[in-house]
């Protein structure tokens, strides 16, 4: 008889059990879809944020790019206006030499002209020609382009450049070695314009910044040009500075035949001619520096785009 009063109690008591436990395991269930569902919004946030980092990152990295190539390009525009500064200097020094070398083209025909006149009468003692014959108490009578006609003591006669001493036919300034063939010569070789100048055209095709191309060859020969030119300019600063002292050695010459009182008019001359080819070495080391400078413009812009680098 207890044992059916409790039955009831013990069904009630499962059903509630059971009833309880349906629902935690629905409550459990439902709480890990809840995890389940938060753990994939954390995920996808967690990759939002690293996609948000990375496009930062990379939004970062252009812009330093974009810094390094804005620097780049203010760095090329420096030095081309750098560059550009430097040809217009070149260019007035260009156009200095040119009017310096038409004046003493102009002035050297005369200027010979007037050493040939006072020689006429100068005695100049014995004279060995080139063919080894020795002329005694030679008196000059008239120096013309191709010959200079002598009187000595076997007479009178006229002796071609072949034969006549070089130390006369520089003084006389005879010869395709003459200064005013040089004056000419020279004038010519500057008139003759640059392969090296710059133009816009060849400045068009520079490469673009940050390409690493550069012409070897191209560079290799500006760099010949530049040795060699660096040789000439060396070489005319020697001769110019020997042509300077015999300038101030004649002019103390002339000052010391003033002041004890004998004709300075020989001296004068050759003063003048001395002079005009000191002026000539002069430009032609302005001329080769005009070069070096448009060679080395050149090496810059050739090197330009490892500027950055």
């Amino acid at each position: 008889m207890e044992t059916r009063a409790w039955a009831p109690i013990i069904v009630l008591l499962i059903v509630i059990v059971g009833a309880f436990g349906f629902h935690y395991l629905d409550k459990v269930d439902k709480a890990n879809a809840d995890y389940q569902n938060a753990k994939h919004i954390t995920q996808q946030a967690h990759e939002g944020l690293r996609g948000r980092h990375e496009m930062m990152e990379v939004r970062r990295k252009i812009a330093s790019q974009h810094d390094a190539i804005q620097q780049r390009i203010r760095t090329a525009e420096t030095r081309l206006a750098a560059q550009e500064k430097a040809m217009e200097e070149a260019d007035k020094k260009q156009r200095t030499i040119e009017g310096d070398l038409k004046y003493w083209r102009e002035a050297m025909p005369s200027i010979r002209q007037k050493v040939w006149q006072a020689a006429a009468g100068n005695k100049i003692g014995d004279v060995a020609l080139l063919s080894g014959k020795t002329l005694k108490n030679v008196e000059i009578r008239r120096v013309e382009e191709t010959a200079v006609s002598l009187s000595h003591s076997d007479g009178i006669g006229t002796v071609g450049l072949d034969e006549l001493p070089r130390d006369l036919v520089a003084k006389f300034d005879l010869g395709d070695m003459s200064l005013v063939r040089q004056f000419e010569q020279l004038n010519e070789s500057l008139m003759v314009k640059p392969q090296n100048t710059i133009t816009d055209e060849s400045a068009a095709k520079m490469p673009r910044a940050g390409e690493p191309v550069v012409d070897e060859a191209k560079l290799k020969a500006l760099k010949i040009k530049e040795a060699d030119m660096l040789s000439k300019i060396s070489a005319a600063k020697q001769a110019k500075a020997s042509w300077d002292r015999q300038v101030f050695r004649i002019y103390e010459q002339i000052n010391d035949s003033k002041n004890r009182g004998v004709p300075t008019t020989r001296l004068r001359d050759e003063y003048q001619k001395v002079q005009a080819q000191a002026s000539a070495s002069a430009a032609v080391v302005l001329g080769y520096e005009a070069e070096l400078r448009k060679i080395k413009a050149a090496l810059d812009i050739l090197l330009l785009p490892n500027s950055g680098r």
